[in-house]
């Protein structure tokens, strides 16, 4: 099973991907336990590009500013080929995303939001 995590939130204000994964490090911790039972990708939106393996899980840091959030087609067509099982999406507040993800992503793909 593959499961991919993914926030449309961008935060512009991060330009150094472990500086990022060690604020979040409360989250990385939960996706590295669940990378014992499934392959796991979390994908952020920082200013930064690039790929970190850890931990069994594949970070993809991608440099979409907010109009790139806003219309999130160059984001799902990454996910689209990731082949996900599930995408858990974090927040509530990005329902035309969403709704666009379920589109590109079809039907077979699971979806489950997150409200933290």
């Amino acid at each position: 099973m593959h499961i991919i995590h993914l926030s449309y939130a961008y935060v512009a204000n991060y330009n150094d991907p472990e500086a990022w994964l060690s604020r979040l490090s409360f989250f990385t911790v939960m996706l590295e336990r669940s990378a014992a039972f499934a392959d796991v990708t979390s994908i952020h939106l920082i200013n930064s590009c690039g790929l970190i393996k850890r931990n069994g899980v594949v970070y993809h840091f991608l440099n979409k500013h907010w109009l790139g959030t806003m219309l999130p087609v160059h984001i799902h067509n990454r996910i689209k080929k990731l082949h996900p099982d599930v995408v858990v999406v974090h927040g509530f507040v990005f329902p035309f995303q969403v709704l666009l993800l379920r589109i590109q992503l079809g039907p077979g793909v699971k979806l489950a939001m997150i409200h933290h």
